[in-house]
């Protein structure tokens, strides 16, 4: 067995980066033996963390973050496809989003993400009016069918997030929904 220390630890999260990395280069996928290697070194993280007592606030969600990272970043790739020129969105809705987003980052002292305007009804069929991926602070989906006023207010919501993600201010199940719809509810 390996003794766990905080160099053992960072050695994990850098092959596993590392990995991560070549997948990313390869298009997506791993060669044979690899995907063990990746989900291996998951499980491995996990460990140090319980034996070096660092704080996991959810092993499912820790887990599910490292098994489903690929299909995130494939729901990037597709919700990317989908964007919309800002031309598309009423400049009111444009100008009240920018305004409060360029605000919320500077308040909460985070570098500004890339906003994405998306179909109304792409959104709309999943319940929400934005989106901020898992693990991700670089990136704001919003809906452009949004009128100006819903628009800041999910522009804050979203930002609250990045910096969430940011931060690794991983909070408990719905905590984190709580946690931006406050904060963006009182700006």
């Amino acid at each position: 067995m390996t003794t766990m220390t905080d160099e053992y630890y960072h050695t994990l999260c850098d092959r596993f980066d590392a990995l991560w990395r070549r997948r990313e280069e390869q298009g997506g996928t791993l060669g044979p033996g690899r995907q063990e290697e990746f989900d291996r070194l998951g499980r491995a993280i996990i460990e140090a963390c319980d034996e070096l007592g660092y704080t996991i606030v959810s092993r499912d969600l820790t887990m599910e973050a490292i098994r489903h990272r690929a299909a995130v970043d494939d729901l990037i790739r597709d919700l990317e496809a989908e964007a919309l020129p800002a031309s598309r969105v009423p400049v009111a809705t444009r100008v009240a989003t920018e305004r409060a987003l360029d605000a919320a980052c500077r308040e909460l002292r985070i570098p500004r993400p890339r906003l994405v305007w998306l179909p109304a009804d792409l959104l709309d069929g999943a319940g929400c009016d934005g989106s901020t991926p898992s693990l991700r602070s670089d990136v704001i989906y919003l809906s452009a069918g949004l009128d100006p006023a819903r628009a800041a207010h999910c522009a804050r919501h979203e930002a609250r997030h990045c910096w969430q993600n940011a931060t690794s201010r991983f909070l408990g199940p719905g905590e984190c929904e709580r946690d931006a719809e406050a904060w963006a509810w009182w700006r």
